[in-house]
């Protein structure tokens, strides 16, 4: 049995050891570093200073984790909190299957890591840590656009009205893609992208929707308002674009037909840069311009609406780009006859009543001379309709009725005079 004087000599020797490796470690210059990754002998992969090692793992220390390390000894000294003052980048794209995002650094893709348990997706806002090497933390989630990847079927007869904007849709649009053979011939693509512009509720989103089902695309029809795209945030809104694109390229691989892209009130999206319209265009015009240079490869078809067409940036409706240039006016008076038409059909009429008579004669009233100018559109027309089966409901609960009686001219002579309240304008005596 050892003495209590040899105990005491052991443990001054296990003292003196103890101190001489703590004085060494004091003398090793410790580093910061970041660790980034783990080896299959699940050592730890730490970069420091442009410099990368694989040193021995400690309890609790894991990917994206801030350390003190000894170089030399390959040893990690003491995790340390993280300072939260890392960059902020935006995430370009996430590799499906592995913790590894693509940033853009300056101009520059760069690989990053991602820290555990943290997933990202193309246009998250996230934060670096101090070597730029690993993301730790989600700063803002990217913003989706409203996409509408399905919509109702709209025939071209179900458009009233715009009788030549519609042959130079079907000629600029539907002939490339039905006779493809016969435009290659004449060294002829098709189309990238079409501009509709004119007044509000006159029929863009309605053609819109008519080019997709004519093309086959009505699944692939991806509608937008410009508003809802931009974002604060820096880059988001660039991000929200390329999601629209690579909608339509999905939409194109899956179907083989074309996606249509339609952005509504395209002037807060595309308004020519350098202008008090766009202050975001320096960046936000660009990105458009790149997208719509790679649709021969998607397959896509932009259509831009606006009531503002003289704000849009000029690279943005060129020729190459945006190959036609469509104006949709307000309906004069056998237009708006067909949409008044239009939306009377299938709802019940009164004995003795037809429909396009009716129509027919409503529309003579509205743009009779000495009537009141109205801003005329097919959005106004449809509520026009709504207002005189408003008119017809009422009457019929008044009488108790169990049927409907069905819509009469009265119902509409109601509905003009509301109408013209409506708009401020004065009702004509008799109505």
């Amino acid at each position: 049995m050892a003495t209590d004087r040899e105990l005491l000599s052991e443990a001054k020797e296990v003292i003196k050891k103890q101190n001489e490796l703590l004085e060494r470690l004091g003398e090793e210059a410790l580093l910061l570093g970041s660790v980034i990754a783990t080896t299959d002998q699940n050592k730890l992969v730490v970069t420091s200073s442009g410099e990368s090692y694989v040193v021995l793992p400690l309890p609790g220390v894991g990917i994206g984790d801030q350390v003190w390390m000894v170089p030399a000894t390959k040893q990690i000294v003491q995790k340390v909190s993280r300072s939260g003052t890392g960059p902020l980048v935006e995430v370009k794209r996430a590799v499906e299957g592995q913790s590894i995002a693509e940033i853009d650094v300056g101009g520059r893709p760069m690989l990053v890591t991602l820290a555990k348990g943290l997933k990202v997706e193309q246009g998250d806002r996230v934060m670096l840590d101090h070597s730029g090497s690993v993301v730790v933390a989600m700063i803002e989630k990217a913003k989706k656009p409203a996409l509408v990847p399905t919509v109702a079927p709209v025939q071209w007869h179900e458009v009233g009205g715009c009788r030549e904007a519609k042959q130079r849709v079907i000629e600029a649009i539907e002939l490339p893609y039905k006779h493809p053979k016969l435009f290659a011939g004449y060294g002829r693509k098709p189309p990238k992208g079409i501009l509709f512009y004119g007044p509000p509720g006159c029929g863009k989103t309605l053609l819109g929707k008519a080019i997709a089902t004519s093309l086959g695309s009505a699944g692939g029809f991806i509608s937008v308002k410009g508003p809802e795209l931009l974002d604060p945030y820096v880059g988001v809104a660039e991000a929200n674009i390329r999601a629209l694109f690579r909608h339509a390229e999905a939409w194109k691989a899956k179907s083989g037909k074309p996606g249509v892209i339609f952005i509504d009130e395209a002037d807060a999206l595309l308004a020519a840069r350098g202008t008090a319209h766009n202050y975001m265009g320096q960046t936000i015009v660009p990105m458009f311009l790149t997208e719509m240079q790679g649709l021969e490869e998607s397959g896509a078809i932009v259509i831009l609406a606006t009531n503002r067409h003289d704000i849009l940036d000029p690279a943005i409706i060129r020729d190459g780009r945006i190959d036609a240039k469509i104006e949709i006016p307000r309906p004069d008076k056998d237009d708006a006859a067909e949409i008044l038409a239009i939306h009377i059909d299938g709802k019940p009429l009164a004995r003795g009543v037809a429909k396009v008579p009716m129509a027919k004669n409503v529309a003579e009233d509205l743009y009779r001379d000495g009537m009141p100018k109205l801003p005329f559109s097919g959005a106004l027309l449809e509520g026009l309709v709504a207002k005189a089966s408003d008119h017809a409901i009422r009457r019929d609960l008044d009488c108790k009725a169990q049927t409907p009686s069905g819509l009469c001219p009265g119902d509409f002579v109601y509905a003009m005079a509301q109408t013209y309240k409506q708009e401020g304008v004065t009702v004509p005596s008799g109505m």
